[in-house]
C-alpha cells in the first residue's frame, strides 16, 4: 500500500501578504476573502486567534478585537507565484509534487523511502526542504491523501491499516476548515445538527443510508470519516492519455502571452476528454524553457477532488507560467511582465492528463463534468416548443417559512424572483413601490406591509409642521437586522411533500396521554404533550416531537391567519410487533383547528 505524506503550512494567505509586503513579519495580520466574503476573515495570523479572531468573522469584529490589526485582501495569484518557490525546493528532493491549493502538497512516500533508505528518512529530507525562515510546516502521514491531510493538522504519522481509527475521535467541522476536501458545508452542518458531530459517528452509519438522505454530498463526508477515499498520489497511467502540447513560434516571455496560450490549451484538452467522456482528476503540466544558452524542463503535478474543468485547467496553468516567468525573469534581471527580454521564455507547454475517470453518474442532470448542462437545456426547449411554454417548469429555491414554501417552480427559461417569493402579497407589493415619490394630489394610504416615515428634517433640525414634509415609504422587510423568515423550521429539511404510500396524507389527529386531544393556543403553546396520532383506523404512540413554531399569516388584514408546525416522530408496528420497525416522522400544520400532514421526512 503507497503511504502518503502531506505538508501543510497553516495560515499560508497571512505568509503570502507578508513575502508581498503587504504587512511586517511583526505585525498582526487579518486576510479578508473576496466576493461575498470580502469583509469576512480568511485567514489570520496566530496574533490575532489568541486574541480571539476566528475564520468567517465578520472585518468589523475582528478589528474591534484587534485594532491595531493590518487588513490585507486576498490574491490567488500572489499565493500561488510565492509557494512556487516552496514546491520547486520539494522537487529537489522527489518528484510527484501534488499541489492542493498553496500551502498544501501531497507526495508519496514510497519513492523517497526506497532512495534514502527509510520512511523516516525520507519524510525528514522532505521537512527540510519544505523549511523556510518564518514559515511553519507540518507534516502528516497515512495510507489516504485525506487522512494524511487531516493528520498533518496535529502532525501525526497514522501507522499503516489504522486510518478509521485515528478518525474516529476527529470532529466533522474539519472538512470545513480544508478547501481542498471540497464539502459541502451546509451537509456538514445538517450532520452536526442531528448529532453526528465526529467521523467515527459518521463512519458507523451506512453509506446507503447516508446517500439516501444527504445525496453525494452526504457520501463523500462519508467515505473520508471511514478512510475509503483511495486515489492513489501517483496512480498507473491509463492508454494512450490524451496529451496537448503547444510550440509557439517565439518563446513567451509575457504573462499575459502565456495566459492566452493557457486558455487555449486547456480548451482543446478538455474537448478531447468530453469527446472520450472522460474528466481530469490528475494534471501534469510540462514547460521547456529556455534561457540564453541553456534549455530546461519545469514539471508540476496539480490534483483537485472535483473534475478539472476547463477554467480550472486553464487557471492552474496561468498560476503556474506566470510563476515561472516572473522568478525567472526577475532572476536574470528584468521586469516581471515585460517583452524587454528575449532570452527567457517558454518554448513548448505540455498538459497530460495523469488520471481521468468516467464521470461521475450522482454529479446529476445538470453536472459541470459531464457536461450535461447545455444538451439538457436544449432537450427542454424542445419539449416546451412542442408542448407550450407552461408546460415545462424548473424548480427554484425560495424563500419561506416552511420547506414546503421553499421551493417554487417557474416556466424553464425565465427567472424566478426569489427576493419576493413567498413574501406576503403586500410586501410584495411594496418592494415594487419602494422610494418612489409621491405625485401632486391627495395620496392613497401606504401599501400593505409598509410603514410610513417623516423624511429628513433640514440641517437646523427644526420640524415645525409634520404635514408639510414629505413622506417616504421605507419596505420594512428590506431591514436587515430583521429576521427574514422569523419561525422558520430548522434544517434537516422533510425529503417529502405531503405523506407517501401507507402513510397519512391530510388531516391527522394527536392525542395526549390522558386521550385528550392536542391544540395549540393563542400563546402558541401545546395543551398537552402528543403521546399518540391517529388517522383512519391507525393509531401509532409518538415517540419525540419539537416546536410548535407558530405562524401569523395575513396579519395585516381583518381576517389574520394563525397556525403552527410541528415535527413528530411516531413508532410503526412491524410484522413481528411494535418496536421492530424504525420509527416515521412527519412535519405537521395546524391550522383552522386541525392537524394535518404537511411533509414526511425520509
Amino acid at each position: 500500500m503507497t503511504r502518503v505524506m502531506a505538508l501543510w503550512w497553516p495560515d499560508w494567505p497571512v505568509h503570502a501578504a507578508r513575502l508581498a509586503g503587504h504587512a511586517g513579519h511583526g505585525e498582526t495580520v487579518i486576510v479578508t476573502g473576496r466576493g461575498s466574503t470580502l469583509h469576512r476573515v480568511r485567514a489570520c495570523c496566530p496574533a490575532a486567534r489568541a486574541a480571539g479572531v476566528r475564520r468567517g468573522m465578520r472585518l468589523r469584529e475582528a478589528r474591534a478585537l484587534v485594532a491595531d490589526c493590518v487588513v490585507a485582501a486576498t490574491d490567488p495569484d500572489t499565493e500561488e507565484l510565492l509557494f512556487e518557490d516552496i514546491v520547486s525546493s520539494l522537487n529537489g528532493v522527489t518528484f510527484s509534487v501534488e499541489v492542493c491549493r498553496p500551502g498544501l502538497v501531497v507526495i508519496p512516500v514510497d519513492v523517497p523511502a526506497t532512495y534514502f533508505g527509510d520512511e523516516d528518512t525520507a519524510c525528514q529530507k522532505l521537512i527540510d526542504a519544505a523549511s523556510f525562515p518564518g514559515l511553519d510546516v507540518r507534516a502528516g502521514i497515512a495510507d489516504e491523501i485525506t487522512t494524511a491531510i487531516i493528520a498533518a493538522r496535529t502532525s501525526s504519522v497514522v501507522p499503516p491499516g489504522k486510518s478509521r481509527q485515528f478518525l474516529q475521535p476527529v470532529s466533522v467541522g474539519i472538512l470545513l476548515d480544508e478547501q481542498s476536501f471540497d464539502i459541502d458545508v451546509p451537509t456538514v452542518k445538517n450532520l452536526q445538527s442531528v448529532g453526528v458531530n465526529t467521523f467515527g459517528a459518521l463512519a458507523a452509519i451506512s453509506e446507503t443510508a447516508v446517500s439516501t438522505r444527504f445525496g453525494k454530498a452526504g457520501v463523500d463526508c462519508h467515505r473520508i470519516a471511514a478512510a475509503r477515499t483511495q486515489r492513489a498520489v501517483a496512480p498507473p497511467l491509463g492508454p494512450e492519455p490524451p496529451t496537448v502540447t503547444v510550440i509557439p513560434e517565439q518563446p513567451v516571455t509575457r504573462v499575459d502571452e502565456a495566459a492566452f496560450i493557457a486558455r487555449g490549451l486547456a480548451q482543446k484538452l478538455h474537448r478531447k476528454l468530453a469527446a472520450d467522456n472522460l474528466v481530469c482528476q490528475r494534471l501534469k503540466v510540462t514547460v521547456t524553457t529556455v534561457s540564453g544558452q541553456d534549455t530546461g524542463i519545469c514539471e508540476r503535478y496539480w490534483r483537485t477532488r472535483e473534475p478539472l474543468t476547463e477554467q480550472a485547467i486553464a487557471d492552474r496553468v496561468r498560476w503556474q507560467l506566470d510563476g515561472w516567468i516572473t522568478s525567472r525573469t526577475t532572476a536574470t534581471g528584468g521586469k516581471p511582465g515585460t517583452s524587454s527580454r528575449t532570452d527567457v521564455g517558454i518554448t513548448s507547454l505540455t498538459l497530460e492528463p495523469l488520471e481521468c475517470a468516467p464521470p461521475d453518474a450522482g454529479d446529476g442532470l445538470w453536472s459541470v463534468s459531464r457536461g450535461n448542462g447545455a444538451s439538457a437545456r436544449r432537450v427542454a426547449a424542445r419539449v416546451q416548443s412542442s408542448l407550450g411554454m407552461d408546460k415545462v417548469l424548473a424548480p427554484v429555491a425560495v424563500g419561506g417559512i416552511s420547506p414546503v414554501e421553499q421551493v417554487a417552480y417557474t416556466t424553464w427559461g425565465e427567472t424566478a424572483d426569489t427576493t419576493t417569493a413567498g413574501m406576503p402579497a403586500g410586501a410584495q407589493a411594496g418592494k415594487k413601490t419602494r422610494n418612489r415619490t409621491p405625485a401632486a394630489g391627495p395620496q392613497p394610504e401606504p401599501p400593505t406591509g409598509l410603514v410610513d416615515v417623516p423624511a429628513a428634517a433640514d440641517d437646523s433640525g427644526a420640524v415645525t409642521d409634520l404635514r408639510q414634509i414629505p413622506r417616504q415609504v421605507v419596505d420594512v422587510t428590506d431591514c436587515a437586522d430583521m429576521p427574514r423568515w422569523p419561525g422558520r423550521i430548522p434544517g434537516p429539511h422533510p425529503a417529502r411533500r405531503g405523506g407517501q404510500a401507507g402513510r397519512p396524507d391530510g388531516r391527522v389527529e394527536l392525542f395526549g396521554a390522558g386521550g385528550a386531544p392536542v391544540t395549540v393556543s393563542a400563546e402558541a403553546l401545546l395543551s398537552c404533550a402528543p403521546a399518540v396520532i391517529c388517522w383512519q383506523d391507525n393509531r401509532l404512540p409518538v415517540t419525540g416531537w419539537a416546536g410548535p413554531w407558530p405562524v401569523d399569516s395575513n396579519w395585516w388584514t381583518p381576517h389574520p391567519v394563525h397556525a403552527a408546525r410541528l415535527q413528530i416522530t411516531a413508532q410503526e408496528t412491524g410484522g413481528g410487533g411494535a418496536g421492530h420497525a424504525p420509527p416515521k416522522a412527519w412535519l405537521l400544520l395546524w391550522s383552522g383547528g386541525w392537524w394535518c400532514v404537511e411533509a414526511c421526512y425520509s
